[in-house]
């Protein structure tokens, strides 16, 4: 007669987003992590929010008021996510069919993603979706640099995050109406800390 045991569950590798963050990824994966979750730290993403909403410098917020553009691909992926925003902001908003074609304006920022399974330079683009009346902040993927634009930037946006210092990125949700139903972003990075 044989004996059958369960095997646990896999146990979810946490790393926090922030400072090391390229040598915690690298170990989760030397250890053949199942789960990896990465850990956003509500001060930080308070920081990344008071930058780009203050338009000024906060530490290791690498914040500058230079604008360079991002071009975003990937949206198609996270329809769901950034139609609830959009819907979010609409329901807000008294103006919204008279005067504002898009979202509110929102901080972001970027995420190296090295072992990425189809392309090791890529970099996620993420939305701080703050919710004032808890004040907390959620984060939301809304897509990934561009290849091309990943390509160059990849390695310097690990040696920044890798001192703690991150990029910020200004964003709008654009589309969501009946002319044009899938939803895209419009994406900037405020630093001149690297060059895109």
């Amino acid at each position: 007669m044989g004996i059958f045991s369960k095997k646990a569950p896999p146990v979810p590798y946490v790393i926090t987003f922030g400072a090391n963050f390229s040598s915690s990824i690298s170990t989760a994966y030397q250890q053949k992590a199942q789960s990896i979750t990465i850990d956003f730290p509500q001060e930080l993403m308070r920081d990344i929010d008071e930058a780009i909403s203050g338009h000024g410098g906060v530490e290791n917020i690498l914040y500058d008021h230079e604008m360079q553009f991002l071009d975003v691909v990937g949206e198609a992926q996270h329809q769901e996510d950034l139609l609830e925003i959009l819907r979010a902001d609409e329901a807000d908003s008294i103006e919204w069919e008279l005067e504002r074609e898009g979202s509110d304006w929102y901080a972001g920022f970027l995420m190296p993603e090295p072992y990425n399974q189809f392309d090791q330079n890529a970099v996620k683009v993420l939305l701080i979706n703050p919710d004032r009346e808890v004040n907390e902040f959620y984060i939301v993927q809304v897509g990934y640099l561009a290849r091309e634009q990943a390509k160059k930037v990849h390695k310097k946006v690990i040696g920044l995050l890798d001192q703690g210092k991150v990029i910020p990125v200004l964003l709008k949700i654009i589309g969501g109406t009946p002319e044009k139903p899938s939803v895209g972003v419009v994406a900037r990075a405020k630093t001149k800390a690297v060059k895109f």
